[in-house]
């Protein structure tokens, strides 16, 4: 069920070409462990150091490589990058079993790192960008075990090969699989529909029956100027040395365990020495399967950090032969290396992106989680790749530098190491603490566990500690009571780039989090009020939009205590990985705005909105905006885009599209009258209602640049409420921009403007922002104003502006 699930939505071949390419490239790279030491000096009489260095060119050029991956891959994608990186390795592989001296064995290897860097790093994207949360882990699982394969395969066959074939026979043989592959894999791409095409390609501008496709109002672009500098952090570096070390330690041994085990178990031929190099992926093969679910049980940072300590173990026991015998020591030392590695690695690539994603969110409060995953993984997985080439290029290097000194006292040396950088890596947390209730509400285990504080429900659901109450309170004593606004929308809605509008127009900021706080506005997703996780609403079956998915008596009350300047343990909803975490203190704040699905939903809670609003997407938009953002970042076709849209129709239309009957105001997109790309957009504001009224002196007609834009207002009906709509159509001119917004700032009334051309500025300020060229952007910033004045119209301050 678990792989069907994986291969679902059209990823069945992402993963079976990522897959396979990982097992391919690490079966070839692997395949010289068993001979090539031995070989080199007999046949050339090449020194220990001499054999480091060879095995270190190719991981010293991948490492090289990989720093430049992030944008080469954002500039050609990820398949192209891929299968160039895998013909490049199938010719170097071959050019250095042709060879037959040092230094064209080395230039070989290092054009063999050259090619590892576009593969591993494509992959890495690819299969970054196509599964998120708990799929993710098991995809990071499954490429752990088909690399194991690979590493198992690889010596083995190589060994026999070599035995019976001679030295070129592993490299001709590996070559030839590879651009086999290769023909396979272009053919499969060769055969794509456009729409089918590579997720890092422009989204096609033919369309069905919808129209082309408009621009994603996402607060995170695919690229988004995002570098290897823009992500790095210490918690991502402190991360990133787990896979340097994982494969610093054994590359070290690599090049000396040949000549080891001889030393040790005494003559053995090619075979056998092949079979104990391949012994350490068996239980790794086996760890990496099982991470997934251990997840479920426990954090990320201690499955690293016993891992860690095991691959410790395991070197104390490779030389510990004088303690144990010769076989046991050896072949418990492999194990142990083997269950270790598995532990650690699966963990390590899920963490760095959520590492990375948060780091990129910190200016972006509201933007979408996924997009900002996707936006990142080129340059994390260069990262990674990059610090495990690091490890593996040093690693052989100080190995054969240190280790035939003293093989027994540098593994233990090793071990202790091992065990100081797992502490650092539990102590400083960099796995996060989001782990599975196990609980699903309702049911009799969740029923047993749930309790009341001041007859309020506290679902176990929700990860409640002991000492938590629902509201308490507050240590931060505010002079007014705080203004509370709803803002009721979809997801990829753009909600990102209109709260930065509406920071601007208070003249403040917040700082990145969970929840976005700043010292005069937070920012609440009310996602956080879903009663059961990603995994009790598979068993419910019922989706995060139904009410009944939702704790509406616990938000309307803490909606309410926030109003009366009380404080609140809230409950969090990881969107990474599907989990409930542990409730966050939340303290009032000035303006505290609340965003999601159902803000105006629940009676309660709309009765303490200082000011509804609702963003009405009509479905041709929508769908024109989700074909864009689900074709580029996860490889979908826009008929599954489509059946996504009809599946969550049902319940978007009965709990959440009715809100916008009870909203003061409504932000509405439709086609344009030119039809799509471009867009209608309206600003519905409700006569009587708690959103002061913004009007037009007279209709606009703004020429320039196609298509041109006209702004009209009308009075009409809505859901029996007599409204006011100021229209938008088209779209400005953008080199013309400043002097078409003061054209129409001058044409508002009731703008609430704090100066001459405050409107202006603001627009121009975020002229780079999506919609900043259409009504999106001009009428955000009119109801970021008309915040302001609500706030100020309550409070009785002034607020300053940005």
């Amino acid at each position: 069920m678990a792989m069907a699930g994986l291969c679902s939505d059209g990823r069945g071949i992402i993963l079976v070409t990522c897959l396979g390419a990982y097992f391919l490239s690490m079966a070839m790279i692997y395949q010289m462990s068993p001979f090539f030491e031995v070989y080199a000096r007999e046949s050339c009489g090449a020194s220990t150091v001499t054999v480091g260095f060879i095995f270190a060119a190719m991981p010293a050029a991948s490492f090289l490589g990989n720093l430049a991956m992030d944008g080469l891959i954002r500039r050609f994608g990820v398949e192209v990058m891929m299968n160039f990186g895998l013909i490049l390795l199938a010719v170097s592989s071959l050019g250095f079993g042709l060879s037959k001296g040092v230094p064209a064995w080395l230039c070989w290897r290092a054009m063999q790192g050259l090619a590892t860097a576009p593969i591993y790093t494509s992959i890495s994207t690819r299969l970054a960008r196509s599964f998120t949360g708990t799929d993710f882990h098991r995809v990071v699982g499954l490429q752990e075990v088909c690399g194991n394969v690979g590493v198992t395969v690889g010596p083995l066959l190589g060994g026999i090969l070599f035995q019976y074939g001679g030295f070129s026979l592993p490299f001709i043989s590996s070559a030839g699989l590879h651009l086999l592959f290769v023909g396979i894999s272009l053919s499969s791409l060769l055969c794509k529909t456009p729409k089918d095409s590579d997720p890092e390609a422009p989204a096609p501008e033919a369309a069905g029956p919808a129209g082309p496709v408009v621009p994603v109002p996402s607060g995170v672009e695919a690229s988004d100027g995002v570098t290897i500098c823009s992500v790095a952090s210490a918690r991502l570096l402190l991360l990133a040395g787990i896979p340097t070390l994982c494969l610093g330690v054994w590359g070290g041994f690599e090049p000396l365990l040949a000549h080891h085990f001889v030393g040790v178990l005494g003559e053995i031929d090619h075979t056998l020495i092949g079979f104990l190099m391949s012994l350490s992926a068996i239980p790794s093969t086996f760890a990496a399967m099982v991470v997934p679910n251990l997840l479920r049980r426990f954090k990320a940072k201690l499955l690293m950090a016993g891992g860690l300590m095991i691959y410790g173990l395991g070197c104390f026991s490779l030389g510990s032969w004088g303690f144990l015998s010769a076989w046991a020591s050896q072949i418990a030392g492999l194990l142990l290396i083997g269950c270790g590695w598995g532990l650690c690695w699966t963990p390590v690539l899920p963490s760095m992106l959520d590492a990375a994603a948060s780091k990129h969110l910190s200016t972006k409060s509201g933007a979408d989680l996924e997009a900002a995953r996707h936006a990142v993984s080129p340059a994390v997985s260069s990262v990674f790749n990059a610090a495990a080439a690091l490890g593996e290029a040093v690693g052989p290097l100080l190995g054969t530098w240190l280790l035939p000194h003293n093989f027994q006292l540098g593994t233990y040396v090793i071990a202790i190491f091992l065990v100081v950088f797992a502490c650092c890596t539990f102590w400083s947390d960099p796995g996060g603490e989001s782990v599975p209730t196990g609980l699903v509400w309702p049911s009799p285990e969740a029923e047993e566990k749930l309790r009341e504080v001041d007859g309020i429900k506290l679902y176990p659901t929700h990860a409640w500690k002991d000492d938590m109450e629902p509201i308490l309170d507050s240590k931060a004593k505010l002079e007014d009571t705080p203004v509370i606004v709803g803002v009721a929308a979809d997801s990829g809605c753009g909600k990102s780039t209109f709260l930065r509008r509406i920071l601007g127009a208070l003249g403040t900021e917040v700082q990145p989090g969970h929840t976005a706080i700043g010292d005069m506005m937070t920012v609440i997703c009310l996602d956080d009020y879903h009663t059961n996780d990603r995994a009790g609403r598979k068993a419910t079956g019922l989706t995060a939009l139904d009410a009944r998915e939702n704790d509406f008596d616990l938000m309307g009350v803490q909606i309410e205590a926030l109003k009366k300047g009380k404080a609140v343990y809230k409950p969090i909803y990881n969107h990474d990985t599907g989990n409930k975490d542990p409730p966050e203190l939340i303290e009032p704040n000035k303006v505290m705005v609340f965003e999601g699905l159902h803000p105006i939903y629940d009676e309660k809670a709309r009765s303490q909105l200082d000011l509804a609003i609702y963003i009405d997407i009509v479905n041709d938009v929508k769908f024109a905006w989700k074909v864009q953002r689900d074709v580029e970042e996860r490889g979908w076709t826009e008929d599954q885009v489509r059946e996504d849209i009809e599946k969550r129709l049902p319940d978007f239309s009965k709990y959440v599209d009715p809100q916008k009957a009870n909203a003061d105001v409504v932000l509405r997109y439709e086609p344009s009258d030119q039809g799509l790309p471009y867009l209608k957009v309206k600003l519905i504001q409700k006569k009587g209602g708690n959103f002061p009224m913004v009007t037009l002196k007279k209709d606009l007609e703004l020429k320039g640049s196609k298509p041109g834009a006209t702004l009209k207002m009308y009075d009409d009906d809505w859901f029996g409420n007599e409204v006011t709509v100021v229209e938008m159509d088209g779209e400005i001119d953008m080199e013309n921009m400043e002097e078409q917004l003061q054209e129409i700032e001058s044409n508002m009334e009731g703008l609430g403007a704090k100066k001459e051309g405050e409107f202006t500025e603001a627009m121009v300020s975020l002229k780079s922002s999506p919609g900043s060229q259409n009504g999106t952007g001009m009428l955000q910033t009119v109801i970021a104003m008309k915040v302001r004045e609500i706030y100020e119209k309550i409070t009785g301050k002034v607020a300053s502006m940005a």
